[in-house]
């Protein structure tokens, strides 16, 4: 979001002309149109003017909000589509329209989490944990040998509190969830993940997903698409997509679906929430 960064220079090329950016850059927005393909635009990387005109950041600044008037809403609407996203040779990246704008923050950290693991990786690193706001990444076991223990966090606390623990190892746990970033009006709770069907944060039984997977950015993608999509749509592009990848669903009425796969190495801490068998 720096005015010197690549992706800025995309934006503000947007329906003028290509920008040539770094390699790595490239390869996120490889990955991002990827899972814009695979999730059906669930997982959008040009969700930039909704993203900028609701500008949920943080609570610090919930008082200060209001929501967007809905000529607005649609206004930015018809500048979010990934198809409209061009890689091009030579590391060369174009959005077709003006008023476009990439946004990677729905997977960025993901690959932040898989680079913090190749270095590690590479220095010969066995045994520790990377906690990038969201991203968690498991490097090996415990020095003991048993697996790490990560609390995957009770949406409805403010205080960190768990809801309950999985058991891992050399993986990625990626959370995403309407807690984070928000605000309320009138008792109503608006958050940070857009709808690109809507323009307005979704609403769905949902208030968190965690995905388990080998790479972060992969989870990162996922767990927005899976937030979006909600229990059934998503469990069912999950077994599509990989057997490699799980995902816990948190929902509002605070049951936790469970992919059977990994019922042996979840433990419930908070008996406020059941544990309900993923059968989807």
């Amino acid at each position: 979001t720096i005015q010197s960064s690549d992706v800025n220079a995309i934006n503000e090329q947007a329906g003028i002309r290509s920008v040539c950016v770094h390699e790595d850059v490239f390869f996120v927005l490889q990955r991002a149109l990827y899972f814009a393909e695979l999730t059906d635009g669930a997982y959008d990387p040009t969700i930039g003017p909704l993203v900028e005109l609701w500008n949920i950041k943080g609570e610090e600044s919930k008082a200060e909000h209001t929501i967007p008037k809905e000529e607005e809403i649609l206004k930015a609407l018809k500048k979010v589509d990934y198809k409209k996203l061009q890689l091009l040779d030579g590391n060369k990246v174009f959005l077709k329209d003006k008023g476009m704008m990439v946004d990677l923050g729905g997977i960025v950290k993901g690959y932040a989490a898989d680079e913090v693991k190749r270095i590690l990786n590479e220095k010969g690193v066995k045994s520790a944990i990377a906690d990038i706001g969201g991203n968690i990444y498991a490097c090996g076991s415990k020095p003991s040998g048993e697996d790490w223990k990560i609390g995957l966090r009770n949406p409805f606390k403010s205080n960190g509190e768990y809801a309950g623990i999985i058991n891992v190892s050399d993986t990625s746990i990626v959370t995403s969830g309407d807690y984070e970033r928000y605000f309320e009006l009138n008792g109503k709770r608006y958050h940070h993940i857009l709808s690109t069907t809507t323009g307005y944060p979704v609403q769905n039984e949902l208030s968190a997903v965690s995905v388990i997977t080998p790479n972060s950015i992969d989870g990162d993608a996922l767990s927005t698409a899976l937030f979006v999509l909600g229990t059934e749509k998503g469990t069912k592009l999950l077994k599509n997509y990989s057997n490699d990848v799980e995902a816990f669903y948190f929902t509002k009425d605070k049951s936790i679906y469970v992919p059977p796969k990994l019922k042996s190495k979840f433990e419930l801490v908070n008996d406020e929430f059941s544990i309900i068998d993923n059968v989807y």
